[in-house]
């Protein structure tokens, strides 16, 4: 059953040697999940336990060891490239280059929209708790303000 967990399975993801995903994959583990699931209730119940379990742990290998790295050409491309950009606002916020009040960051709206109960026009600013932030940055829809320290060092 592991065996058919997609891109490789836990085995080459626990040695690092990631297949790049494909649109097969994904219909092999559709094929798999019906096959199982077509039986009894309790052996479905089991199986989607268990391909859940394996899965979360071969996604966790592949975003680890793939963010960040150039040339992947999977179908997942764009979900693993999410992971380094929160890897890299997540790095800003733990080294203080990010201008905070308190433990929230300051951004600045690229698109209007509503977070937290605040409404923002395009080039409006605010602060919101740090997960919110990283949301919307990771959306498009607002860009971090950087530290004053840092520009006022560049000025």
């Amino acid at each position: 059953m592991s065996s058919e967990v997609p891109a490789g399975g836990p085995f080459k993801a626990a040695l690092g040697m990631h297949e790049p995903l494909t649109i097969e994959h994904l219909k092999e583990a559709r094929r798999q999940l019906s096959y199982y699931c077509l039986a009894e209730k309790r052996f479905c119940a089991e199986y989607v336990k268990r391909v859940k379990e394996i899965s979360l742990n071969v996604a966790s290998a592949r975003l680890e060891d793939l963010a960040g790295g150039e040339g992947y050409a999977g179908i997942d491309k764009d979900l693993i490239s999410i992971l380094g950009e929160l890897a890299g606002f997540y790095a800003d916020y733990l080294s203080g280059l990010l201008a905070l009040h308190g433990e929230e960051v300051a951004v600045i709206a690229v698109a209007g929209f509503e977070a937290e109960g605040i409404r923002l026009r395009r080039g409006e600013a605010t602060v919101l708790p740090p997960g919110a932030a990283a949301r919307l940055t990771l959306a498009g829809m607002a860009k971090p303000v950087k530290s004053n320290a840092i520009n006022l060092r560049l000025i």
